[in-house]
Parts: structure tokens; C-alpha cells; sequence
């Protein structure tokens, strides 16, 4: 997990206690980012953000599981960011992955996401992870541990759609399709 810091004791990258995620970011045993929760709010960002453009779909996937995390709640936060070396980064929207409680094991797949469209400004994604207690579980265990690997921020196609309307009624909102159009060289196609 390069660019996280790891400021907390209760952050680590670690050797997968479980031997089962590949070596990924380090050589050699598969490392993995280790998050302790003493059901203190924990939250850890990317300090350096990823550039995106607004043009482009994205796809985020991460693997996660947890240790006796039930009464918690583990989610991964994409911050869209339009950012200004003289003005700092400024959150023009943000979208969660939420991880489901009880995720003992590496699951078969990945948690994905998928926005295909940013804000019109957004130049940058900055990822979170935050663990709090669960409102909707009171007096339940709160301690534990989320194991997070592999966190994949991927471009994906945008399908852009055009049609043309026939005998539109703007008061009625209704028409008929003349033409629909499929912009293949804005998907790389050709």
C-alpha cells in the first residue's frame, strides 16, 4: 500500500497471517495492510492522490476481510478531488465500498466499485479506509482487525449514447429516436 502512512501503532503492513494473498507490494510472502480496532474511530488515506479525467469510467476493486468486526463498520472511501497546488485539494463528491461484517476469510473475488461518471472538475481520487462502531449494534464486540490488499484503481470505457428526437413535445417530454449513435473512437475502438 505505498503512498499510506503509517503513522498509528495500530497500522501495519504485515506478512498475510493467513499465507494466502500473494506478495503484491513487497517480494517474496504476501504482504497486507493490517488495521487494529479498539473501537476507536481509524481512518488511513493515500497521502498522494491519483489523477483521474473526467472523461473516463473507473473501476476500483479492493480485497478485504475482517477479524471480529461484526458490531463495526469497515468502508473504503473514494474522494473525488479537484486539486490546487495554492488552494489544496477540494472533495467534489465521494462514494463508499462497504465491507460486509463477518468476512472471516479472503473472499473468492474482490469488493468493486464502478462510477462512470466523475464531476465535471474532478482531477484526482484519494482512497480511505475508516472502522467505527456500528450506531445499529449497541454493546456489540469492538475490537478487531480489517486486512485490506491489493486496492486497484483501473479506467474502463465510458459508453457515450447520442439520439436524435423526431417530433418532440417539450411539454409531454416524449419523442421518437431518428437515429441512436455509438461513439467508437471515443472508446478506443477505432
Amino acid at each position: 500500500m505505498r503512498g499510506i502512512p503509517l503513522l498509528a501503532r495500530s497500522i501495519r503492513i504485515v506478512p498475510d497471517p493467513q499465507n494466502e494473498r500473494p506478495g503484491l507490494y513487497r517480494e517474496g510472502a504476501g504482504h497486507v495492510l493490517r488495521i487494529a480496532f479498539d473501537g476507536t474511530r481509524v481512518g488511513v488515506q493515500a497521502r498522494i492522490p491519483r489523477a483521474v479525467d473526467p472523461e473516463l469510467a473507473y473501476e476500483v476493486t479492493a480485497w478485504v476481510r475482517t477479524e471480529r468486526l461484526d458490531g463495526s463498520l469497515v468502508r473504503l472511501w473514494l474522494l473525488w478531488l479537484r486539486t490546487n497546488e495554492e488552494r489544496g485539494d477540494t472533495e467534489l463528491d465521494r462514494d463508499v465500498i462497504v465491507v460486509p461484517p463477518g468476512q472471516v476469510d479472503w473472499p473468492e473475488s474482490p469488493l468493486r466499485f464502478r462510477r462512470n461518471d466523475l464531476p465535471e472538475e474532478a482531477n484526482a481520487l484519494r482512497v480511505m479506509v475508516e472502522i467505527v462502531d456500528d450506531p445499529d449494534q449497541p454493546g456489540a464486540d469492538r475490537f478487531g482487525t480489517a486486512w485490506i490488499d491489493d486496492i486497484r484503481i483501473q479506467t474502463r470505457p465510458k459508453l457515450r449514447l447520442s439520439a436524435q428526437f423526431l417530433e418532440h413535445d417539450p411539454e409531454q417530454a416524449q419523442g421518437r429516436p431518428a437515429a441512436l449513435t455509438l461513439d467508437l473512437q471515443y472508446l478506443g475502438l477505432v
